[in-house]
């Protein structure tokens, strides 16, 4: 059972949407290389579809962005950002037009987390530089996404937890940070901002809101995914998303594709957090060795499923 099990997950990795360019319903692995035993976490698309970043994570002590791009149908092979590799980077996201990526990061030697930036041209990437304005403090700043519009939405413990604030563009940046409002930030960390294209979805990450069932085993808060919808010039009321996304596992770092068909995540379940699995010397040997061991992998399921476009 457990090998049939495996063989369908390589199956639906091969099918990958992102590849094949199959419609579903069903949340299946991105990509092969998004599905592999390693810790696989947030992934950015650009806007031609051609380039990957994605976060790599080696347990809680490094974290490193991890490019790849395509040429000619091809996929090649990951590799380390030339910018990053020493810090602890993480939270992608490309701008709408790809010629830049946000991302959160550490490298300042601060000891907090800012949201930085880099350029992307034919010729590669550039240097990358702290996002300019009112958006980073002295608390920790993460998740960023650049809406078409020209908003920057993000992350940030200011508030003494972590909620998600919206800044407007300005002569010099960004300018004040505003929260979202009460719909989507509440008494639980919220975190991993997700928007769809025309900005009227808003997906994010939360986790202890007792509407999420606990796991089995060490029965601590896991993150699940949230939906709010926006209504006039507020953010609706947050939705728990439904099984076909979230599990008993974690589900966090949302995103969606460039034409917002398609709606991007990460999520831990598999045969660690199945109850139902015996663990034996063998079996554990086997399952750590597989893509769905307990760490992470981005999956990938049609937008629709969650109110967005077919």
């Amino acid at each position: 059972m457990a090998a049939r099990k495996l063989g369908f997950a390589i199956a639906l990795c091969l099918a990958s949407p992102a590849f094949a360019g199959l419609k579903s319903d069903v949340a299946r692995p991105a990509a092969p290389f998004l599905f592999t035993p390693m810790d696989e976490r947030g992934a950015t698309f650009s806007s031609d579809g051609d380039t990957i970043v994605y976060t790599l994570r080696i347990a809680d002590y490094r974290q490193a962005l991890i490019v790849v791009e395509r040429n000619e149908g091809r996929w090649g092979e990951p590799q380390v950002a030339p910018f990053s590799g020493v810090a602890f980077d993480g939270t992608p996201s490309f701008s709408p037009d790809g010629r830049r990526l946000f991302f959160s990061s550490d490298r300042d030697g601060k000891g907090d987390f800012d949201i930085w930036t880099v350029a992307r041209t034919a010729k590669g990437w550039g240097t990358p530089e702290r996002v300019k304005g009112s958006v980073n403090s002295e608390a920790n700043e993460t998740g960023p996404l650049l809406t078409r519009s020209g908003k920057l939405y993000f992350v940030s413990s200011r508030s003494g937890g972590g909620d998600i604030y919206v800044a407007n563009p300005g002569t010099e940046g960004f300018g004040e940070p505003q929260s979202v409002g009460s719909g989507v930030n509440g008494d639980y960390p919220e975190g991993g901002p997700a928007l769809s294209p025309d900005e009227t979805i808003l997906v994010f990450a939360s986790a202890g809101r007792p509407d999420q069932p606990l796991a089995k085993g060490n029965p601590y808060t896991r993150s699940d995914l949230y939906i709010s919808h926006r209504t006039g010039d507020a953010w609706g009321p947050a939705k728990r998303l439904g099984p076909s996304i979230n599990s008993r596992a974690v589900e966090s770092a949302p995103s969606f594709s460039a034409d917002g068909r398609w709606f991007y995540f990460v999520s831990e379940h598999g045969f660690a957090t199945d109850q139902q699995v015996v663990l034996t010397p063998s079996v554990l040997h086997r399952g750590l060795a597989t893509p769905q061991n307990g760490l992470g992998n981005v999956y990938v399921i049609s937008a629709s499923v969650i109110g967005g476009p077919r």
